[in-house]
Order: structure tokens, then sequence, then C-alpha cells
């Protein structure tokens, strides 16, 4: 028993999740509209200083309107679809608890750049001002932004 968390820890670095697997776990309304579903920030995360400072996105949920007015960064792969705002969106990231089968998506949205948007699944640095959106009765981040920049991805691309 005690040899299968490592196993897991084993194939965690070549894991990928991507835009099918959010619409697969992202929690949903009635209407199908991507609901936020994540639990409260881990302490000790990074605190916004002045100037933009990347933000996890689940300090981004949980704190959304004490950060609002601010300039953000965050790191995340981008996700574009028929069925959201027009002109937005989603930046997400995976959160894992235990293993990657509990993995549950964590996202906000952002502006969509000008030209052409990201490809579905890419990873994207996207750093603006942040307010948050009514969507679907809920309040969710959002970053406005001219530009996203693409990036690498992380060394570690999941949440904890």
């Amino acid at each position: 028993i005690l040899i299968v968390p490592l196993a897991y820890c084993m194939m965690l670095p070549t894991a990928r999740f991507n835009s099918q697997t959010f619409a697969q776990r992202a929690l949903q309304d009635s209407e199908g509209a991507a609901a936020p579903g994540f639990a409260a920030p881990e302490s000790g995360e990074e605190e916004a200083g002045e100037g933009a400072a990347e933000i996890s996105l689940t300090r981004l949920n949980a704190e959304a309107a004490s950060l609002a007015g601010q300039e953000v960064e965050a790191v995340c792969q981008a996700m574009s679809d028929a069925k959201l705002p027009a002109g937005l969106m989603v930046c997400y990231r995976f959160r894992i608890t235990c293993c990657a089968a509990d993995a549950q998506p964590v996202f906000i949205f952002v502006t969509k750049p000008k030209g052409a948007a990201p490809v579905n699944d890419s990873w994207v640095r996207a750093r603006g001002r942040l307010s948050v959106y009514e969507h679907h009765g809920y309040a969710i981040p959002l970053i406005t932004t001219d530009a996203v920049v693409s990036e690498k991805e992380p060394a570690v691309p999941f949440l904890f």
C-alpha cells in the first residue's frame, strides 16, 4: 500500500491535463456554465506587492474582491470556447490534493488579446488589472489585459 503513492509521484512529471479534461472535471451549473470549485488558499502564499506579482489562481479566486483593482499576473493554460462570454477566455490550472484522480480545475477569466487568441491548452502569462466578473450567478476573477504572452510550461504545472 505504501508503494502506490510513490508510483503516482513517478508519473506526475509526465501527466498532463488539457481543455478536454477541464470540460469533464469542472463543476457545472444546470445551464452547463463552469462554476468555480476550489479550496481556500494555502497559508504562506506570496502576497501581492507593488506592481504585478504572480499570484496563484487559487488565491485569485479566494481573494478576488480584496485584490480587485490591483495589477496581477498569472501563469496558466488558455482555453477559448463558444460558451464563454464574448471577448473572454479561460485561464486555468489543475489543483491536486492527493493524486491526479482528484485533480480539479481552478480558473479565472482573461480578456482575449487583440488579434489571434492563444491556442487552447497553451501556457500563457496574463498580466493586467483584476476585477470581478458576474457570470451565471458566480463571481469569477477577471484579468483585463491587452496582451498575453506565451510561457514555458512550469516545472510543476499543478497547484497543490
